[in-house]
């Protein structure tokens, strides 16, 4: 642009000189200027401040003219042409301030242009115009310059029209157009794309096009007849290009065409420009041509033109024969760069009434995906407000928006792909980039290219290509050659080729290139005549912002075996608002049936945005998994259909919360032969899985596989193997894990075969990769699973449908939460316990390792479900309770309500296994099997913080695997938790007749105690032989690390809430005691409650109210019997003492043995005790201390009341009585005179509560008139009369009508509360309350005066619709339920009703309010959601509500649109308050907003039709407001909204 300024400078001085010497230039002072001739340049200068006029009209009558600027520089003038001879006619072009800009060839149908020039500045103005006087009788050599950078060619044509170029061509012509544009490089080019071309093949009429501005320059290529190859595009070498039409003479009338439109571009650069109007005339500027190009007009090192709106319809005419509903036109926005404030929109067809493909608005750099129409046309509205918009790059750098450039191109007969054999793909993602076809055939001799270059990737992330479909003849050298890097003509030769395709098996592998780098895709068929088959589809992904999520319709289909899916942001930006994508997922490979499709997520942040996943498609697809605000990577979702769908949609811009960062995930079809993921990786980063399985199809894996699966949880993994099965038993197919994320880490694990990992394999740190290798050979059958957990948060409790089933051996599992962090409100889950590694289980142990829930159960069945019998039940606990055990499946439950608090739990359950191949179960304990022969093998997991409970009635042997060593193993054995204290005996070695050494001996003390016992330290045995047992050639290890030593707890008699803190046992001879010393837990009662009985005689059980046999005896008993006895102690403790005399039996067994127990045989001698008790405590402040604290002290007798003290007492109560009596008809006659009907949900009365919260004092008018006529009279401190006046406490004292008038001011700003005394200016602080303000104030008035005070007081709230107490209403609530902390009512503060769970206020069935504001046209305020109507429907559209209104809002001002109900910002011209610089009324306020403009919304108002006329000008929908509708009933309640 210096240099074109440089020269336009110099060129002035000339035409400044030349004026003043040169008849050719008309110097135009206050006059009027002609030119007549046939044709001609009309050079024109104006002077400084003057206004003329100027008439071109050829001498003989033309059909047309035709004009063409040559030169302009305008200086600030006014500058209008009009088609005739006169002001008043049509306007052809109107310029003001256009400086030097050309504008695009015009043509005057009226064969005249008149022209208008007003007031330039100082130096004047100059224009230069070519003109031609089309007629049949014009010859001669003609030559017209063209300099703007775009612009259209028409054959000098009578009878021709701007719709239609043809007509009567005339003789002996060589028109000439030398195309030379002013503002263009020496590097740039010019391109021309024939839109048609019609010659009498009889004559010898034709078009010659030259590299160069003159006719001695090369030539390019001659077209004629009809011969030209629409296809392809004529480029120049150079900034200059001539294009010469050639007639025969003659004197016959010769009908013909020629037309096409030319491009000045640089040979890198995006755009044309420097043009007006985007370079045409009319709009739309109609585009004929089969494969064309267009810009919005600005230059290419230049910012984007300001104010521009312009229209193209893409029409081509080789498209007007083509048949069926294939994909007849496809268009590409290679560059795309749009300033905030600009827009384009897109249609299938050809007006604004077709399918819309594209809506950019302040799209930025977001490229679309390519637009495919199936109509033959598209239509393309374009507007470009006055701001200049610069942006920051990358590079630190600021540069301006510059506009964009489109390219397009038909699928037809003759198509070949762009005109210019290639071009760039800029989008971030395209599920579908086809080959040029027609009619399942695909052309010869075309040599045509995709540039896969996104523009806004990610820095170091890939760009991913993938195949669709592969279609090329097999006997032809036809073919598809992908190349790293943007590669061209004439450098394929040294490029990197990744990959040469051909045939018609559909690759499954990926492509992959970083993406600082490009993809470039070569298609080249040989010139051997057309063949069938589609050539080839592909899709592409790239980390980048996308368009509409990568898809221009929905739904958008996937026909990869496998591929990426994400929302439309990339990973590093926030969800985009107003967001409604769809996508298919339905896998084609070569026609083979998908078995699954799975759903590997890697990146989950949906705040502001909801996700659903369908099994299946159309109405009958089923809802498999659904997401709402969700931060956590769910894990692998496997769906048993052959087609997925899934929808995606975000909140609007009025959203009021913070936006996630989206989603991303690859998904994969299993299928026989299949191979996984196109990148032979699956990233896990949910925090649990239970079932991982393998790409197996009927048992069944491909060859030569080498298949990852990385799990990446940012936190320490614990993997339980499942299965192994695999037919190769040379292990040539294997599954490798390793401690890391490559396959450089330690290998922790390799499985063949039938082999697999009994141990937990633990990762040292957050990643671990599980490798599937299969090689070559027939043996193909093999399958594998495995599940595993981590501590960290993961999407619901870890698993997508309940029950989530466990079928490991040993598993870890939790609320999903992690240990750090809280609950999760309103959650319901559900496992089943049911481990696969055998079927010989003789128990499954379930060990819950912290619990930590507030508002939540849990509750533990055996069997397979809730039906069977109940183990353990917590509410609001945080005990951890024993281990439960079970001899067949578990069932587990876990539900938290809407106010859960805690951290959780976190469980772990292992498993008993018996190893023999006949197993007897014991019949005295059902929960307990062991084999005939006695080798039990316990299943312990390595590296447990947690020991294994041991169970058993009888006497057993235990095999106990330590790791295999050539040194030593080592068994660390830690606290064992049962019902039952039984000996344990620890040898060294393997084999039960074997004789070993004793490791260690934990034979317990004949049963004389009650209660616990416990050793001294933990046990270390140690072994330095091979201890283990082969089975199935796998050595199984035991490991556990825990802190303290043995232990046996007897938890079958006496159970306390905390045992551990309540329960103290103590050894003393033959007595055995119990403590329960509520003091430790704050107790105010501890009771006792004897199921059974049964003492000897030579047994007696004491109970004592305190902590020693020094307390309050409670209860005694000797050789009773006796059932459901409730002891209760009211000093909180509780001591109990059994004592044993010796000398009164013979024999004696455990007091603690269960007699109901099956099998059981009690001795035949007198037995000592028996009995089966348990005990519990209330919390709280105990009634009185125990005897036995040293605290306690007898009460002290009071003295008896005398006489007097009589007498007054019945006095005081036979006045009070008195009182009562007549109080009582009075309050009813008040009542019943004076009382208010009141809206039962409003009363106080009806919540139990309302008496512990004081309310607003009553209003009572007549009382309070009497009241006011006793005051006494005071100076008024406002108006210093003596009048009846309030004192208040602070002295000041004010007549009522100063305080009432101050009362009434107060009314209109609440600012003011809590209102102060009127003298708070000179620093008094008293406060005027509701009791004062009742006396002067309305019923209304005073019911305001409560609610602002209220607010003042309490913050932002309501009164409750059932309690009335003022709640508080939360800060930044995205959901408006609120719930009364007096009465728990939930209610919704929107609409004022009882909460509506699972509807949207205007949903609610009763809602007749709603209904009636629909009807009205009336809205709610988005500050308070009250209803709002306008008195007057002709008044503007901007609305303001204050909370001093007679209807106050709940902020002190809210501004809001009354046609939509968006919130707006307060000063003109009126943003949007979630899309700043996004003006709401850009017709006015009186006049409809944007979003109704637009068709958003509907507007239902009595207003005149003409006050509400839309815009003049169209506007394209805005990407932040997208709502289609949708048909299918199953899922509109989703998306209908």
């Amino acid at each position: 642009m210096g240099r074109w300024k440089a020269i336009a400078f110099l060129g002035v001085l000339a035409w400044q000189t030349r004026v003043r010497g040169d008849d050719d230039w008309g110097v135009c002072s206050g006059n009027k200027l002609s030119f007549t001739g046939d044709s001609g340049t009309a050079s024109v200068y104006v002077p400084d401040g003057v206004s003329c006029s100027v008439l071109i009209k050829p001498s003989n009558t033309a059909d047309h003219l035709q004009l063409t600027f040559s030169l302009l520089d305008m200086n600030g003038a006014g500058f209008t042409m009009y088609d005739g001879q006169a002001v008043g006619t049509e306007s052809l072009w109107t310029c003001i301030s256009c400086s030097t800009i050309l504008p695009p060839p015009l043509r005057a149908e009226s064969g005249a242009a008149y022209i208008v020039m007003e007031n330039p500045d100082a130096g004047g103005s100059y224009i230069q115009i070519q003109f031609v006087g089309v007629t049949a009788s014009l010859t001669d050599t003609q030559t017209v310059e063209y300099h703007m950078p775009i612009g259209n060619i028409f054959a000098p044509a009578v009878g021709s029209s701007s719709n239609d170029n043809r007509g009567i061509i005339p003789r002996g012509l060589d028109f000439r157009w030398q195309i030379t544009p002013s503002d263009a490089a020496a590097s740039d080019i010019v391109t021309l794309m024939v839109a048609n071309l019609d010659f009498d093949a009889s004559t010898g009429d034709h078009v010659v096009i030259y590299d160069g501005s003159e006719v001695t320059d090369p030539v390019l290529v001659e077209l004629s007849g009809t011969s030209a190859d629409l296809s392809q595009w004529v480029e120049s070498s150079q900034n200059a290009m001539l294009v010469r039409l050639l007639t025969d003479a003659g004197s016959d009338a010769v009908t013909g065409r020629f037309g096409a439109t030319y491009l000045s571009k640089g040979a890198g650069a995006a755009f044309g420009g420097g043009t007006s109007s985007c370079g045409f005339r009319d709009q739309p500027a109609v585009m004929r041509g089969a494969t064309m190009m267009f810009t919005d007009g600005s230059a290419a090192d230049a910012a984007m033109n300001r104010v521009e709106e312009c229209e193209w319809l893409v029409q081509p005419e080789v498209l007007s024969d083509a048949l069926g509903e294939e994909n007849k036109l496809i268009m590409v926005a290679s560059a795309v760069s749009m300033k905030p404030g600009s827009q384009i929109a897109v249609y299938d067809g050809d007006s604004d009434n077709g399918v819309l493909l594209w809506d950019c608005v302040n799209c930025k750099m977001v490229v679309p995906p390519i637009l495919v129409s199936t109509s033959g046309s598209f239509f393309v509205a374009y507007e470009s407000n006055s701001f200049i918009e610069s942006y920051t790059q990358t590079n630190g750098q600021t540069a301006v928006y510059m506009g964009f450039e489109a390219r397009f191109f038909s699928n037809w007969i003759g198509g070949k792909g762009m005109g210019d054999g290639g071009v760039i793909l800029g989008m971030g993602t395209a599920i579908s980039v086809t080959a040029p076809t027609y009619m399942g055939v695909y052309p010869e001799g075309i040599d045509h290219r995709w540039v896969i270059k996104p523009q806004a990737a990610v820095a170091n992330t890939h760009v991913y290509l993938t195949f669709n479909e592969l279609d090329f003849a097999a006997s032809s050298g036809d073919g598809l050659s992908v190349y790293e890097g943007e590669v061209g003509p004439g450098t394929y030769e040294d490029a990197n080729l990744l990959g040469y395709f051909t045939g018609s098996v559909l690759p499954t592998e990926w492509i992959r290139v970083p993406s600082s780098s490009a993809l470039t895709l070569r298609m080249h068929t040989d010139e051997d005549g057309a063949h069938a088959g589609t050539g080839f589809d592909v899709a592409f992904y790239a980390d980048s912002n996308r368009y509409q999520c990568g898809h221009s319709v929905n739904p958008g289909v996937l026909r990869a075996p496998s591929f990426f899916i994400a929302d439309g942001s990339s990973s590093a930006e926030p969800i985009y608002p107003g967001m409604d994508c769809e996508w298919l997922v339905k896998p084609n490979v070569n026609g083979t049936a998908v078995e699954s499709i799975n759903l590997a997520f890697s990146r989950m942040s949906l705040e502001g945005g909801e996700l659903y996943v369908f099994a299946g498609e159309g109405s009958s697809a089923e809802l498999v998994w659904s997401c709402v605000g969700c931060t956590a990577v769910p894990g692998l979702i496997r769906v048993e259909a052959k087609a997925v769908r899934l929808y995606y949609t975000t909140e609007n811009s009025a959203y009021e919360g913070s936006f996630g960062n989206g989603f991303e995930m690859k998904y994969f079809s299993t299928y026989v032969s299949g191979r996984g993921t196109g990148d032979h990786q699956v990233e896990l980063r949910a925090g649990s899985a239970l079932d991982i399985r393998s790409t197996a199809v009927a048992g069944e894996l491909s060859r030569d596989m080498d298949m990852a699966w990385l799990i990446d949880t940012g936190a320490t993994i614990t993997l339980a193997w499942i299965r192994t099965s695999f037919e190769d038993g040379s292990c040539g197919d294997n599954v490798t894990i390793y401690d890391g994320s490559n396959v450089q880490s330690p290998v922790l694990y390799t499985t063949c075969g039938s082999a697999a990992p009994v141990d937990w394999l633990v990762s040292s740190a957050t990643t671990m990769l599980i490798v599937l290798r299969t090689n070559g050979d027939d043996k193909v059958a093999g399958d594998f699973k495995f599940s595993y957990f981590s501590d960290t948060n993961k999407d619901r409790c870890g698993h997508y449908h309940n029950p989530g089933l466990l079928d490991a051996w040993a598993m870890r599992f939790s609320d999903g939460s992690s240990s750090a962090e809280s609950v999760r409100s309103n959650q319901r889950c559900e496992w089943l316990i049911a481990p696969l590694h055998t079927q010989n289980i003789d128990e499954v142990v379930l060990q819950f390792t912290r619990i930590d829930i507030i508002g939540g159960n849990i509750t533990v069945y055996r069997g397979q479900n809730a039906n069977g019998l109940l183990l353990w039940n917590c509410h609001d606990c945080s005990e951890v309770p024993p281990s439960l055990t079970s001899n067949e499946s578990m069932y587990v439950t876990y539900e938290t309500d809407a106010a859960a608090s805690g951290h959780g739990f976190e469980a772990q359950y292992f498993t008993v296994e018996d190893t023999s191949t006949a197993t007897v179960v014991a019949e005295d304990d059902p929960m307990f099997s062991w084999a005939s022969d006695g080798n039990n093998v316990l299943r312990m997991p390595s590296g447990s913080q947690h020991a294994l409970e041991l169970r058993s009635s009888v006497a057993g042997t235990w095999n106990l695997e330590a790791t295999t060593s050539s040194t030593q193993n080592r068994l660390l054995f830690g606290p064992a938790l049962t019902d039952r204290c039984s000996s344990l005996q620890i040898r060294d070695g393997y084999g039960r007749n074997a004789p070993k050494a004793m490791l260690a001996d934990l034979s317990f003390p004949p049963p004389t105690v009650c209660g616990s016992y416990t050793a001294t330290s933990r046990a270390v045995l140690k072994s330095y032989q091979s201890v283990y047992m082969e089975r199935g050639g796998s050595p199984r290890s035991y490991y556990s690390d825990a802190e303290t030593g043995q232990q046996c707890r007897r938890i079958r008699n006496i159970t306390t809430v905390r045992p551990e803190l309540n329960q103290s046992v103590h050894e003393t001879g033959e007595r055995c005691q119990w403590l329960v010393d509520g003091d430790e837990v704050g107790a105010s009662t501890a009771s006792v409650r004897f199921n059974s009985l049964a003492l000897a005689p030579s047994s007696e059980l004491k109970v004592f109210a305190g902590t020693s046999g020094n307390g309050e005896l409670l209860f005694s008993c000797r050789a009773c019997q006796l059932s459901q006895k409730t002891i209760t102690s009211d000093c909180g403790s509780i001591f109990m003492v059994h004592v044993y005399n010796s000398t009164n039996a013979t024999e004696t067994f455990d007091g603690n043995a269960n007699s109901s127990q099956p099998g059981f045989a009690a001795p035949n001698t007198t037995y000592s005790a028996n009995f089966d008790a348990h005990v519990w405590y209330t919390k709280g402040k105990g009634q009185r201390l125990c005897i036995d604290d040293p605290l306690w002290a007898p009460k002290v007798k009071e003295k008896e009341e005398g006489l007097t003290d009589l007498l007054v007492i019945t006095l005081v109560l036979s006045g009070a009585i008195f009182f009562v009596g007549l109080a009582i008809p009075i309050y009813i006659f008040w009542m019943k005179r004076y009382r208010t009907d009141e809206d039962p949900l409003q009363s106080p009365a009806n919540s139990k509560l309302a008496a512990q919260v004081i309310s607003h004092p009553k209003y009572t008018p007549m009382l309070d008139n009497i009241r006011n006529l006793l005051l006494k009279e005071h100076e008024c401190c406002i108006c210093y009369t003596t009048e009846k006046s309030f004192m208040f406490e602070c002295a000041h004292a004010v007549c009522k009508e100063c305080l009432h008038s101050y009362l009434t001011t107060a009314l209109g700003d609440v600012a003011m509360f809590p209102l102060k005394c009127p003298m708070h200016h000179q620093g008094c602080t008293h406060v005027i309350g509701p009791e004062t303000a009742k006396r002067l104030l309305t019923r209304e008035e005073y019911n305001r005066f409560n609610d602002f005070n209220d607010r003042a007081l309490f913050g932002e709230g309501m009164h409750c619709l059932k309690c009335s107490f003022f709640v508080n209403l939360p800060a930044n609530a995205a959901n408006p339920m609120v719930q009364c902390p007096y009465c728990r009512f939930r209610f919704c503060y929107r609409c004022k009703t009882a909460w509506h769970t699972g509807l949207r206020c205007e949903e609610r069935p009763d809602n007749e309010l709603e209904e009636w504001r629909k009807s009205r046209g009336a809205q709610r305020c988005p500050g308070c959601y009250k209803i709002i109507e306008k008195d007057d429907p002709e008044t503007c559209n901007h609305m303001v509500h204050h909370a001093t209104d007679s209807v106050p809002c709940l902020r002190e001002r809210t501004d809001f649109c009354y046609c939509c109900g968006m919130e707006v910002l307060p000063d003109y011209p009126h943003e949007e308050l979630n899309s700043p610089g996004v003006n709401h009324f850009p017709d006015g306020v009186f006049n409809d907003c944007r979003v109704v403009a637009d068709g958003y919304d509907t507007m239902i108002q009595a207003r005149s039709r003409k006050r509400r006329g839309s815009r003049g000008t169209r506007r394209a929908r805005p990407s932040n407001a997208v709502f289609p509708a949708v048909e299918d009933e199953q899922l509109a309640p989703y998306f209908n909204r």
